[in-house]
């Protein structure tokens, strides 16, 4: 084609009228450096962004760069300041990260653990399979969170489009908005949830703040709902139910659910009474008394404090660590 060339083993593609964009798999050292001007048919243009770089070690990107699309299966690879978004980072277990301090938006990041993101991000588009991640309190959304487990997420989210096979994650109070909750459990949902859009085969506990939900599907799987509110919420559909689907309610509110045209549609309803109490209320049957300090929000405070008090044992073995070189 005439507006790309292969050059030292890259293809150079022609993305403007004076720049270009770069591709590459199968890279295992630095031999053949990316270049930041490269000329095509007598015409010298400048690398400004990576389609993709797959299956990569040891290459050093240019700080011309200024975007990468995608980056998977790499190592040894050092993104520079210049580069300030990045579309999916996958797999990239035994690299270590540093992100530029210049970066403002993640796509997509797969399979990786242990990372920290840099405060300068303010929305990530997509988690997956990922564990033990810092976000920032810079990040305001979150689009989508695929197989994720024992990540803080910060006050300052305020939106989370979809959450897919999540385990053991407290949604801060800050969260106003749920789209998708699809094969989750142990997912602590704050009382400043007034709707949630689909709910599929899930385990978990449903505040009283929510008071439309458009659907529930426990198709390929089971659903166990314990409902907080004594009134049930408004249900769009209630959809391939079984014997294993169970909706738990408060005491004195099984009659009410089992003749809702909706939850009623379920084959196992009972009570408990530890739902009568939660979320920091005492509920009665006239009134709801507020009572300061709601359990969902005591948790949250408890995981953010062990994540502070982790940092600063970082932080003082680096001081000493330096304090030793120094001397």
């Amino acid at each position: 084609m005439e507006n790309q060339i292969e050059l030292n083993g890259y293809t150079y593609v022609v993305s403007g009228s004076d720049t270009v964009t770069v591709n590459k798999e199968n890279v295992h050292d630095n031999s053949n450096p990316l270049q930041e001007v490269v000329e095509i048919a007598g015409k010298q243009y400048r690398l400004t962004a990576i389609g993709f770089i797959r299956n990569c070690k040891g290459i050093s990107i240019p700080s011309s760069v200024t975007s990468i699309g995608e980056m998977s299966n790499c190592s040894s690879i050092t993104i520079p300041s210049s580069v300030t978004s990045i579309g999916e980072m996958s797999y990239c277990k035994n690299m270590k990260i540093e992100f530029p301090k210049g970066i403002t938006t993640l796509n997509k990041i797969s399979g990786l653990n242990g990372i920290t993101i840099p405060d300068t991000v303010t929305s990530i588009g997509g988690l997956n399979q990922c564990s033990s991640i810092t976000i920032p309190s810079s990040v305001t959304s979150i689009g989508k969170m695929w197989s994720c487990s024992s990540i803080t997420i910060p006050s300052s989210v305020t939106s989370i489009g979809e959450m897919w096979s999540c385990s053991s994650i407290i949604i801060p109070s800050s969260v106003t908005s749920i789209g998708n909750m699809t094969y989750c459990k142990d997912i602590t949902i704050p009382n400043t949830i007034t709707a949630i859009t689909y709910i599929r085969c899930s385990q978990i506990a449903i505040p009283s703040s929510v008071t439309t939900i458009s659907e529930v599907d426990g198709n390929e799987g089971t659903t166990i709902l314990k409902m907080k509110n004594m009134t049930p919420p408004s249900v769009g559909k209630v959809t391939h139910m079984s014997k294993d689907d169970h909706l738990i309610v408060p005491q004195g509110a099984l009659q009410t659910y089992k003749s809702h045209p909706g939850w009623g549609k379920f084959k196992n309803i009972t009570e408990d009474p530890s739902l009568n109490e939660a979320e920091g209320t005492v509920q009665q049957k006239t009134a709801t008394i507020p009572v300061q300090g709601g359990t969902d929000e005591i948790a949250m405070l408890k995981k953010e404090i062990e994540t502070i008090k982790q940092q600063l044992a970082t932080l003082e073995a680096n001081y000493k660590e330096l304090a030793t070189k120094i001397k």
